[in-house]
């Protein structure tokens, strides 16, 4: 038995079934491209970039609060935040009312995979401080262009990335500890250039579509 992360495995335990956690969301090996991006420049502003719905479960109020944050320590940032949903004029009238509007971008939903990839490679950090997921696919596809992920540790994500090594982890609504990791990018480049190698080529060798089948079959 294979499951879609550990979460239902581990239930399955006590009716004694013995499963094994994978990361069912795949991608395609023609998206990869070993040219990474240089995280060295710019230097500023720090262009961070969540894709999603707009909505309560994907911890908007948790992106609101860290970009208020941001704008309140002088941090120069540009924030683009693609995607729609219920939350979606909520989150407007909040960019607005906090004079947000140079530095957080609303594009909407994108359906151009292509745009969206490159949208993902012109940026720094990808930013997914979800608070429920499964194996949210939308990392991966970060991952394999090229730029940092800072996320929740939702789904199958803390069985299948080592927090500091692959991934930066931070809590369900804690902008503040966000806060601290964008805020170290600055001063931490190579850091995160190791980070974001490492993941690279881990989503690379086990995270095609190609690889999930060689697993399962």
């Amino acid at each position: 038995v294979y499951t879609n992360g550990s979460h239902i495995a581990n239930r399955l335990k006590k009716y004694s079934v013995k499963a094994t956690p994978v990361v069912s969301s795949t991608i395609s090996e023609k998206i990869f491209n070993d040219d990474l991006p240089d995280l060295n420049v710019p230097e500023f502003p720090i262009h961070i970039i969540y894709v999603g719905y707009i909505r309560f479960a994907k911890g908007i109020h948790c992106l609101m609060q860290l970009c208020k944050k941001m704008q309140n320590a002088g941090i120069d940032f540009v924030f683009d935040v693609i995607g729609s949903g219920e939350m979606f004029e909520e989150l407007k009238s909040f960019v607005i009312n906090n004079q947000l509007d140079d530095k957080v971008i609303l594009h909407g939903h994108i359906d151009n995979k292509a745009k969206l990839l490159e949208m993902m490679r012109n940026s720094h950090l990808f930013f997914f401080p979800s608070l429920s997921e499964g194996s949210p696919r939308v990392v991966i596809e970060a991952m394999s262009q090229g730029i940092p992920v800072i996320s929740t540790p939702v789904g199958s994500l803390p069985e299948t990335f080592e927090d500091k090594k692959e991934i930066c982890f931070f809590n369900s609504n804690d902008f503040e500890a966000a806060f601290n990791i964008i805020k170290s990018f600055s001063v931490k480049r190579d850091l995160f250039i190791k980070i974001r190698d490492a993941a690279y080529k881990k989503v690379k060798h086990n995270y095609s579509i190609e690889a999930f089948l060689g697993q399962i079959f």
